[in-house]
């Protein structure tokens, strides 16, 4: 019992710095043909996000030098998510336009933005101060969220109203750059391209 609990406490405080970076510096592609790859950009500059690992015989390094570069490790080819870039130009954003009626820039002093990562059908985004992650489902006009979650810092305004309308998607309709959710047939999100 006691090694076991060491060992998941070695694990956790192996893991916990991928918790504390924000946007990270390559794509999944180089961590899916290469089984070690270096990312040269400050540490704060990070997105970590885990899936689970199913073969107990895989394992994880990850090495934070003072220079700010990671080493990260990828086990067997088994992993082809550790790190989510929200930041690359090449990437499609989605920044919020409206919410409920209201103009977003009413509501928010830093715009709610999202991307969607087709091949793991997860949304990856921010609220504006924290960040959120989420599973979907797309098929036609039928759009579902499942397991939303997100960070929990303290936050100068109020966004549980976005995410509370993120949870109660029920449909998409994509137009020229922008995509409007709704609920029931009401449009309760609409997003727009982005650029950064």
């Amino acid at each position: 019992m006691k090694k076991s609990l060491l060992d998941f406490h070695l694990i956790f405080l192996g893991l916990f710095p991928l918790f504390l970076i924000t946007s990270c510096g390559t794509s999944k592609k180089a961590l899916k043909d290469y089984n070690e790859v270096q990312i040269n950009q400050p540490i704060d500059e990070v997105t970590i996000s885990t899936d689970t690992i199913d073969d107990a015989d895989n394992v994880i390094t990850i090495k934070v030098e003072d220079q700010g570069t990671n080493i990260t490790k990828k086990p067997k080819g088994k992993l082809d998510k550790i790190m989510v870039y929200l930041g690359d130009e090449n990437v499609v954003k989605w920044r919020l336009v409206r919410l409920n009626s209201q103009n977003a820039s009413d509501l928010y002093e830093n715009l709610p933005l999202m991307r969607f990562d087709e091949p793991w059908k997860q949304i990856y985004g921010t609220t504006g101060c924290n960040k959120f992650t989420a599973y979907y489902t797309w098929e036609n006009t039928i759009f579902n969220l499942s397991r939303l979650s997100s960070t929990e810092l303290p936050c100068d305004f109020d966004e549980s109203q976005f995410l509370n309308a993120m949870q109660s998607i029920d449909e998409i309709r994509e137009g020229d750059s922008i995509l409007s959710f709704y609920n029931n047939g009401q449009e309760i999100l609409v997003f727009e391209r982005f650029n950064s």
